[in-house]
């Protein structure tokens, strides 16, 4: 997930805002985002009101970071 630009995962019907969300991955951006999604990326239409918890947050980039951009395994 590190690097890449949000709204590019193939397979995934990303809302417009998604797809020029303009900005790549990291752990500020991704805080940012599973935070307060829409307030990340204004016109967002996923449906999840995020997680407020900065352990939570902080625990899943740990996790999310033993991937690779294409989702395979570091």
């Amino acid at each position: 997930m590190a690097g890449r630009q949000a709204g590019t995962a193939e397979g995934y019907q990303y809302s417009p805002a998604g797809k020029n969300a303009g900005f790549a991955w990291d752990q500020t951006s991704f805080a940012a985002f599973i935070a307060n999604p829409r307030g990340k990326i204004p016109g967002n239409k996923m449906v999840f009101a995020g997680i407020k918890d900065e352990t939570e947050i902080a625990n899943l980039w740990a996790y999310l970071s033993h991937f690779n951009v294409d989702g395979s395994s570091k």
